[in-house]
């Protein structure tokens, strides 16, 4: 499933109906399961999230066509990102946090 790994770290997405099930706007979580093919509790392109606030549950990424997560990008100073292009300015590999998140995406 695209980029969805164990121990990423994500924040609400552009299909987030969930209400306050991650403690609210901006809070994160981490991806502890990646659903797989023919799993009846964690289907394929969906993913379980522990939320720093507490609860933990499945949520989509792809499933249904919808994204209810995307990645934070929580890189420590230092870390190059050879292959990011800045949307503001369009420089390529850009080092440091770059602040942002991305779309968890389809294969």
């Amino acid at each position: 499933m695209g980029l969805a790994e164990v121990g990423l770290r994500v924040v609400r997405g552009p299909d987030w109906k969930w209400a306050e099930q991650d403690g609210g706007a901006g809070h994160a979580g981490t991806i502890v399961e990646v659903g797989r093919p023919g799993s009846s509790t964690t289907p394929d392109r969906t993913v379980v999230v522990q939320w720093d606030a507490g609860a933990r549950t499945n949520y989509r990424v792809g499933y249904q066509a919808a994204y209810d997560l995307i990645l934070l990008d929580n890189a420590p100073v230092g870390v190059k990102h050879p292959s990011h292009i800045c949307d503001g300015c369009r420089q390529q590999a850009i080092a440091g946090n770059t602040l942002e998140v991305q779309l968890l995406l389809r294969l």
